[in-house]
């Protein structure tokens, strides 16, 4: 053992090199990267399985058939540029105002009824575990050093070591964990005055350097601490960003939906809007439940669709003002939909096929609806080149298929930590061709 190294200090690097040994292959630590300007992505995963017959890709009734919607008994498929969608729920408002900066996808057969494989699916491109979320990709390529690279609201979360993420649940404990010196009943009282504290940081800087200049330090003993120093270095910034969270008061409060069905979701877009500004993260998911609904489906279904459309508009609204619109791609998608007939608790049951969407400001790819079902909510077979109807030659959209699209709009899809997670649905479809 090298003379230099206490026994304290081979202790301390044990914990380090533990920690540094969940980190990504050629991961060389939490440094920031200055003035992050790249692009931003978020997902919204909307859980439990959503109605798209009542968004967007609104059925009428057949005759003869049971109700697909009752909304359809006295209303009429609406349309917006090249956009239908249910007059139901906020719909109208909604697309109204975003159909520009907005490819929809129909027709997605999630190939199972399960949620847990509808989640898995859905947000990794394949129904076994083990694959990463684009998201956690995109932060692994372009914000690997970012302290705060990819940021979560809860739902499915895999990384696959490629990163890690930081929950959005606790904004109040996020803060206190950065800002260690401030006392939690007080914000303007501190444990340690100022100085005392710049000599023990100094100190700290000085233990730490001395101990990686030693000869003898294993590769493991030497990126622990070269792991630690960075993350060290990144402190600055994550102050200025722990320092922009608002207050208890000033957060956006938690939603009753419906009858005791509560959402965070505008709170998570809220943090995770101010860690893009401050420059901390690059990548989000968004988390929204209460779309599972077995029994009373309108009448539940209604609000958690409203309250989705608002917190989108919301989510666009806030990043305008805080000057990060134009950056944004924003992927939203459920486990899968809902079946186009009610049950006997007058709800609807889980269906395979369903939808997503896409929205970029000013999206050249904007205004269009990609995919189709036929008028019993199936999926259509389509040709993989050409995006049209082939029943003969064609396959439906699977999961996958979206995936591979959002990896290739992102500019990962040649990146080696996505070609470590190869998608093969087969032929490619380019959504946004």
């Amino acid at each position: 053992m090298n003379k230099g190294l206490k026994r304290r200090d081979v202790l301390k690097l044990a914990g380090w090199s533990a920690i540094s040994a969940s980190l990504p292959l050629g991961f060389r630590g939490y440094a920031a990267e200055a003035d992050y300007t790249g692009p931003l992505f978020i997902c919204l995963q909307v859980n439990g399985g959503w109605d798209v017959t009542s968004f967007c890709d609104p059925k009428m009734n057949v005759p003869g058939e049971e109700d697909i919607n009752h909304w359809a008994n006295t209303g009429e498929i609406q349309q917006t540029g090249n956009i239908q969608y249910a007059p139901f729920a906020g719909n109208a408002a909604f697309f109204e105002k975003y159909r520009d900066d907005i490819l929809v996808i129909n027709g997605i057969d999630a190939q199972t009824n399960s949620h847990s494989a509808g989640v898995t699916h859905t947000w990794s491109g394949r129904l076994s575990e083990g694959y990463p979320t684009v998201t956690s990709l995109a932060a692994s390529a372009y914000g690997p050093t970012l302290p705060m690279g990819y940021v979560s609201g809860g739902g499915y979360q895999e990384t696959a070591g490629l990163t890690r993420y930081t929950t959005l649940n606790n904004p109040d404990g996020l803060r206190d964990l950065i800002l260690g010196n401030v006392t939690a009943w007080n914000p303007n009282q501190a444990y340690r005055h100022q100085e005392d504290l710049d000599r023990i940081k100094a100190y700290q800087l000085a233990r730490l350097e001395s101990l990686m200049a030693e000869e003898g330090l294993t590769p493991r003993q030497r990126h622990g601490l070269e792991t630690y120093h960075q993350a060290r270095l990144s402190r600055e910034q994550l102050t200025a960003f722990a320092e922009n969270l608002p207050g208890q008061g000033e957060l956006q409060d938690e939603v009753d939906i419906f009858q005791g069905q509560r959402s965070t979701l505008l709170r998570q877009v809220q943090v995770a809007l101010l860690a893009f500004q401050s420059g901390v993260s690059m990548a989000a998911d968004l988390f929204v439940s209460g779309f599972d609904t077995h029994a009373n489906h309108d009448a539940e279904h209604e609000p958690a669709l409203q309250h989705l459309t608002e917190a989108i508009d919301y989510l666009w609204t806030y990043a305008e003002q805080l000057g990060v619109a134009d950056r944004i791609t924003l992927f939203v998608g459920s486990d899968f939909g809902r079946t186009p007939r009610y049950n006997s608790g007058n709800g609807k049951d889980h269906w395979p096929v369903g939808s997503a969407l896409f929205m970029q400001k000013g999206a050249p790819w904007g205004n269009r609806v990609v995919g189709t079902t036929d008028e019993f909510h199936f999926a259509r077979a389509l040709n993989p080149d050409t995006l049209e109807v082939d029943e003969d030659n064609g396959r439906p959209i699977y999961p996958g298929d979206v995936q591979r699209a959002m990896r290739v709009l992102a500019g990962i899809d040649q990146h080696p930590n996505a070609l470590a997670f190869p998608i093969n649905t087969g032929d490619y479809m380019n959504f946004f061709s």
